[in-house]
């Protein structure tokens, strides 16, 4: 529903390019919105101006709208990191040496995962992502930086060995 207008519409976004189209069938109108803003909800504001005006309907400050909500994401983000981070256990240590983590992980729908270790450094590597681990609490890391910065990767053990891990909500088994 747009405004009282029904329509279809999808995007999605990958390595710094997001898209999104939009139908109007009511109408016989569409709209497709290319961006090389990953981040940014600049189509979908951009998208509803268009279809707005396509349609006659009263003009809606869209972007006005889409900072706010983005504004009130990173609030939430920000708050919901300060929470994990003061419930963190400091001074915990990995219970086993970086080499103890490396190998292959699987996720049946999202493939695999590689951690690798290099010195006393973890790099967790899926997808086209290469993110370098920094020890967390326990047996849990933190992505440094990129994309995936402050996600957590927290392997899980049985025992002494490594069974599997979860990042970003999804659990990859040992392979």
């Amino acid at each position: 529903d747009h405004r009282g207008k029904r329509v279809h519409a999808h995007g999605g976004m990958i390595d710094g390019f997001r898209s999104l189209v939009t139908l109007v069938p009511g109408a016989d109108t569409g709209v497709a919105v290319l961006s090389n803003l990953h981040g940014s909800k600049l189509n979908i504001a951009l998208a509803n101006g268009i279809v707005d005006r396509l349609l006659g309907l009263p003009a809606t400050d869209w972007a006005a709208h889409f900072l706010a909500v983005e504004k009130a994401e990173r609030d939430a983000k920000r708050a919901a990191l300060a929470a994990r981070d003061a419930a963190r256990r400091p001074g915990t240590a990995p219970t086993l040496a970086p080499d103890g983590y490396a190998g292959r992980y699987e996720h049946p729908a999202y493939g695999e995962a590689r951690v690798t270790a290099d010195s006393d450094r973890l790099v967790w590597a899926w997808s086209s992502f290469r993110c370098p681990l920094e020890h967390y609490q326990g047996d849990t890391f933190r992505i440094a930086d990129g994309f995936l910065a402050d996600e957590l990767v927290e392997f899980r053990l049985d025992g002494k060995a490594v069974t599997g891990a979860t990042a970003m909500g999804l659990g990859f088994a040992r392979k």
